[in-house]
Formats: structure tokens, sequence, C-alpha cells
């Protein structure tokens, strides 16, 4: 299985880029059939969703680092539908922007440029930003928020105080490096915070 897993594993960021790729096409389709109300309605969920998610693992007990983790790694659909609801109005306004058949051969190529610039900007833009790998956006708000609500909870240099702050064991805060981070905070949990009075 590990072989699989393996496989699978590099195809995180590419599957993220065709979900928002596909949901864009998808919201931009009910747009044009009258029906992007209920694409808004959608989006407007997902967004609730992924920011109510994220604040609820924001404010769990620092002794439940593992709930933390998962709540908070639902913050990555924000960027996701943000990235969606940008292919969206980019597809209806490159299909709203088409040039008449009496357009000049600039106008065409100009609106086919200003197309080709927005997509490009989306693809690099959102799709890096909605990574999940060592150094994204994602690890980033979570070792932030780590850092911050450990701060005063264990003693310095000790074993859990070093899976919150540690450089080198384990590297980074992708989500494998996440759990294991977890793993050690809770393990260690009675036996190194700062004793309260």
């Amino acid at each position: 299985m590990t072989g699989l897993t393996d496989a699978l594993k590099g195809l995180a960021a590419p599957f993220r880029a065709l979900v928002v790729a596909v949901l864009g096409a998808f919201w931009a389709w009910q747009w044009f059939t009258n029906d992007g109300l209920w694409a808004i309605l959608a989006a407007l969920a997902a967004l609730l969703l992924g920011l109510t998610l994220d604040a609820l693992g924001r404010r769990t007990s620092p002794a439940n680092p593992h709930l933390s983790i998962a709540l908070m790694e639902w913050w990555i659909v924000v960027p996701m539908v943000l990235a969606a609801l940008a292919a969206a109005t980019t597809i209806v306004i490159t299909v709203e922007l088409v040039a008449p058949e009496t357009a000049t051969p600039e106008t065409k190529e100009t609106i086919g440029a200003l197309a080709t610039a927005i997509t490009a900007f989306l693809a690099s833009g959102f799709i890096d930003w909605a990574a999940d790998d060592t150094d994204s956006r994602t690890s980033d708000r979570i070792r932030d928020h780590f850092y911050a609500k450990y701060a005063t909870t264990f003693q310095d240099n000790s074993p859990a105080d070093l899976y919150v702050y540690s450089t080198t064991t384990p590297t980074g805060w992708s989500r494998t490096t996440r759990r294991t981070r977890a793993d050690g905070i809770k393990s260690r949990w009675h036996l190194d915070r700062v004793p309260t009075e």
C-alpha cells in the first residue's frame, strides 16, 4: 500500500487544480443557464464551511492538537473556492468578450491575450496558495497558530515544546509532519506542561 500512497501523493496539487477548474467551469455554466444564484450560494456555503471549521480548530483545547489540525485543514477550501470563483468569472468574461466577426484582428488578439493572462494568473496564484506542502499558506497558518497557542504551555526545550517549535526534528509543517507533531504534543501533554499554581 505504501507504493500506491507514494504514487498518489504527488497528485494532490494537480487534483486540487482539476477541482478548481471543473468547479469554475460548472459555476460558469450555471451562470449561463440562469442558475448563477445557485453557484453563488454554493460558493458562499463552501466559504462559510471552511472558515467555520478553521475557527473551531483554532478554539479547540490545546490538549487536543489532532482535532485542532483536522479542523484547521478545512481552511484549504477557502482559497480553492476563491480560485473556482475567479475561474468562473474568467470564463464568463471571456465568453462575453468574444469579439464579433466584424472586429479588427487587433481587437480579437487583445481579447485572447486578456483571457490568457487572467488564466495564467489564476493558475500560478490561487493553486499555489491552496497548496498543502511544507512551505505553503495552509502549513504556515497552522504553524503560526500552534506557535501562539503553545507559547506558554510547555517548559522551555521540553520534548513537547520541541514538537511545536523545532525546525529540525520533525522538519516542516506538511500534512504528515503536522500529525507527527500532534502525536508528540499529545504524548507529552501531562509531562511537559508548565506547572500551574
